[in-house]
């Protein structure tokens, strides 16, 4: 089956881990807000265009980069990207992996880098990031034996910086 890579990530999952309210630098590390009952992965990501990102915690369900500007169009047209042969521009991410039903995703990862082990799919839409352009990055973990969501993490750069502070996205 040959998978899309606005088909990997539904809109929903990438905007439930953070606030699209924020702003920030790049560069650092830092967490931001999960949602009730949920821990906060701390987060941190390399200054460069081809950046590394890591996690503290162990392993994760999944790593989803985007630009903000695409999660505000996706916020504002929740239709626009849902189940369509030729979605907007505005509806790529720049890089996922995901473990799909484990957390099998870890940390470190450096950008457009393939999944592992086997059961990881990873897909990229832009490499290098572009210089400048503002990304989010969010991490999800499960609570393996029980399903759900456990612990995310979400973290806003500027491709191309290595500003002391991030922009944590609670």
């Amino acid at each position: 089956m040959k998978l899309k890579a606005w088909m990997v990530v539904p809109a929903a999952l990438v905007l439930a881990a953070c606030d699209s309210g924020s702003s920030g630098g790049g560069g650092g590390g830092g967490g931001s807000a999960c949602g009730d009952g949920l821990l906060n992965i701390d987060m941190a990501v390399t200054g460069e265009l081809v950046p590394q990102y890591s996690w503290g915690g162990g392993a994760a369900r999944d790593l989803n980069v985007t630009r903000v500007e695409n999660l505000e169009f996706i916020a504002s047209n929740p239709t626009a990207c849902a189940g369509t042969a030729t979605p907007d521009e505005r509806c790529k991410i720049a890089y996922t992996i995901t473990g799909a039903t484990a957390n099998n995703v870890n940390s470190p990862t450096s950008h457009g880098n393939a999944g592992s082990p086997p059961t990881t799919l990873a897909v990229t839409q832009e490499n290098p990031l572009e210089m400048g352009v503002q990304y989010q990055m969010t991490v999800n973990r499960i609570n393996e034996s029980g399903g759900g969501l456990s612990a995310c993490g979400c973290l806003r750069f500027t491709a191309g910086t290595a500003a002391e502070g991030d922009g944590n996205c609670g």
